[in-house]
């Protein structure tokens, strides 16, 4: 019983300590500081601005086609034409008999693979006679043998292709993933063929004389990608969110291509949607001047950049107005959160094993105590910078709204995405990424919690003591902000000098989309010993060069316009009190305000560098940008719909409810 009451002792010392801290004159004055502090956010001119009046017309109403229109007449006639053709008949019947295939057929096809594959690389070694055949005939023996290893299980099998997939956990819950309907995936017919599988192994395992087995699979594997991508586009744009950071760009824009040209034939057979609200105009209005700027340019270099920008923004379009399902959004975040992450732990080994590449990057005199700058995959540490910036935001709300968004990952496992990309962010020693990680942090804060404003109060209280628990390096990085002896500074100044003249020259046409245009024009505005910078660093700068005046306003417009669906779903849940559990309204508004952050934090590092110069980058703003419409759709379609009928069970598939451009109703997901 001493043990108890020694143990309880501290506690209630803590206890009563706390209750007089919360009790006392200053902490209620501040209290209620934060409050007052917060209702002006909420409620006065700044709220008004970016919400309107309670009457005004909603920002997310959608453009639809009549039924009876034109467009729906023409659109449904191509619709019944496809869904008649002989193509689609032929894909749907090839992919029913691949999963009704008996595995000892499939076996069969695998085994005769082998055999022919080792006979192929022996008879082309023996007429060659060389040392280069001897090791194909070697690497595709090895090939070879594992196929024949993977054919033996299938060879004693009974069971068709689709049952053993279905009897597999690993396999239903990756089709759960992709999003397939079980009950059109699984076939019960019983097909295949022993000779046919014989005949096609050998046919297969004879080209491999003249390609490699690994590309033969390769080329296999990316058939049934695309199969995948075609039947849910969505999962095109999971891939996309994935491989982004690891590809080159003209494979992403490659890879984009296909994602949209599978989204518009969904689109025309009436499976999917284009719904389009004010803010889609408005970018597809700047797209526009993207366009005009590639073509009404001072160089013809800027026709390719151009198209490759137009092409990368296209995926705007496919996430904001066709994705408005809420599993589907949570699947392509937990690409982002899980392709940062690795990206991050890349940079974080490179970091720690000294692989810098070409230390450009950093003012070694100045410096002297910082080893390098860590630039992962995307080659360059301020844009390594940019891109963790965007999605740090995005794993700390996913790890706040833990199970209530499962949908998207596990807390766990946000929690470690979220640890990793904050770790590498420090070695990046961006101080532009810094700065804007810090401010979309103050953002973050404002919007999860009335009394946010406690965690700035202690954050000025602290930093005194600081530069006692900070290393010298970051506190020296940090204080070399603004000043003109570190050779970047001094640089960049010298740029946005140079960038004001040429804006004032071409300010209502501007000079044409990349560097072609700008090295025509820089080296006459230049000064001295800066001719050779390849950009403006700065976004706004840049844009303004580029578009002319107007690109830069219709981007201030889509920021704003962002601004106010944003905030008007803030009050409208806060409106909604009563019908919306809190933990629902808060990780709703999380949910929202994570992107908001990321791209709040880009945009504070774009006064100081230029976010776009990395066509990747540039692709995963635009992605994380359409996120927030996409969200805010599918909440306030909630909030429509349901009223104080809130659980997720009662929840209808948003699939499923689509209002077609077709003449006739689609309800198939599919």
């Amino acid at each position: 019983m001493k043990n108890a009451s020694n143990k309880s002792i501290p506690k209630r010392i803590f206890g009563r300590f706390a209750e007089a801290v919360k009790n006392s004159r200053i902490v209620s004055a501040l209290d209620r500081l934060c409050l007052k502090v917060y209702d002006l956010l909420c409620n006065g001119m700044f709220a008004r601005l970016i919400c309107g009046s309670e009457d005004s017309a909603d920002d997310g109403s959608a453009v639809t086609p009549k039924k009876d229109g034109f467009i729906s007449r023409l659109t449904g006639r191509i619709s019944r034409g496809i869904e008649s053709s002989g193509i689609v008949s032929f894909v749907n019947r090839t992919a029913n008999a691949v999963f009704g295939l008996r595995l000892r057929v499939v076996g069969t096809f695998l085994m005769t693979f082998a055999v022919m594959c080792i006979l192929s690389g022996a008879v082309r070694y023996v007429f060659l006679d060389t040392t280069a055949a001897l090791f194909d005939a070697l690497g595709n023996g090895a090939t070879a043998l594992t196929v024949a290893l993977l054919s033996v299980p299938m060879l004693v099998s009974k069971g068709t292709l689709s049952e053993v997939l279905r009897k597999s956990a690993l396999c239903t819950g990756i089709v759960r993933i992709l999003g397939f309907s079980e009950d059109k995936l699984w076939s019960d017919e019983i097909r295949g063929k022993h000779w046919t599988a014989f005949l096609l192994g050998c046919l297969v395992g004879i080209s491999s004389v003249f390609v490699d087995p690994l590309l033969i699979f390769a080329a296999i594997a990316g058939v049934i990608l695309m199969y995948l991508v075609l039947s849910f586009p969505e999962f095109g744009v999971m891939g996309l969110a994935l491989l982004m950071p690891f590809v080159p760009t003209m494979v992403l824009a490659g890879l984009t291509i296909f994602v949209d040209i599978a989204f518009f034939i969904k689109l025309i057979r009436g499976k999917r949607v284009l719904n389009f609200r004010k803010i889609d105009f408005i970018v597809l209005i700047f797209a526009f001047l993207v366009f005009c700027a590639g073509f009404v340019s001072h160089s013809t270099g800027s026709i390719a950049p151009a198209l490759l920008f137009l092409c990368l923004l296209s995926i705007y379009f496919v996430v904001s107005c066709c994705i408005r399902s809420e599993k589907w959004i949570g699947k392509i975040v937990a690409s982002l959160m899980l392709s940062a992450a690795v990206v991050a732990l890349y940079g974080i080994v490179q970091y720690a094993f000294g692989t810098f590449g070409v230390n450009a990057w950093l003012d070694s005199d100045l410096f002297e105590g910082i080893a390098g700058r860590a630039a992962s995959t995307l080659e360059n540490p301020n844009m390594l910078g940019e891109y963790l910036i965007l999605i740090i935001p995005i794993a700390f709300a996913a790890f706040l709204n833990g199970s209530r968004n499962a949908a998207i990952t596990s807390r766990k496992l946000s929690f470690l995405c979220f640890a990793s990309m904050a770790m590498c962010l420090v070695l990046t020693w961006s101080r532009g990424a810094w700065l804007g990680f810090m401010f979309s942090a103050v953002i973050f804060l404002l919007i999860w919690s009335k009394r946010s404003m406690w965690l700035f109060a202690l954050g000025i209280i602290s930093l005194p003591v600081l530069p006692f628990v900070l290393p010298d390096s970051i506190i020296n990085r940090f204080a070399s902000i603004g000043n003109m002896a570190d050779s970047s500074t001094s640089y960049r100044v010298s740029i946005w000098r140079a960038a004001t003249h040429m804006i004032e020259d071409n300010f209502f046409s501007g000079i044409g989309i990349g560097e072609a245009a700008w090295f025509e024009l820089y080296p006459d505005y230049a000064l001295a010993g800066i001719e050779a910078a390849p950009h403006s660093h700065n976004l706004f700068f840049q844009i303004a060069l580029e578009q002319g005046i107007f690109g830069l306003v219709v981007f201030f417009i889509i920021l704003f316009l962002l601004l106010r669906i944003s905030f008007r779903l803030f009050k409208r849940l806060g409106n909604s009190a009563s019908t919306v559990p809190l933990k629902d309204s808060a990780a709703m508004r999380l949910t929202v305000a994570a992107p908001i952050c990321g791209l709040a934090a880009v945009l504070l590092q774009g006064l100081t560098d230029y976010s776009w110069y990395n066509y990747r980058v540039y692709f995963i703003f635009w992605l994380v940008l359409a996120l927030i419409p996409a969200y805010v759709k599918h909440y306030n379609k909630k909030l429509d719909s349901h009223g104080s009928c809130f659980d997720k069970d009662c929840m209808p598939d948003e699939a499923s409810v689509d209002i077609a451009l077709t003449d006739k109703t689609q309800n198939s997901v599919k």
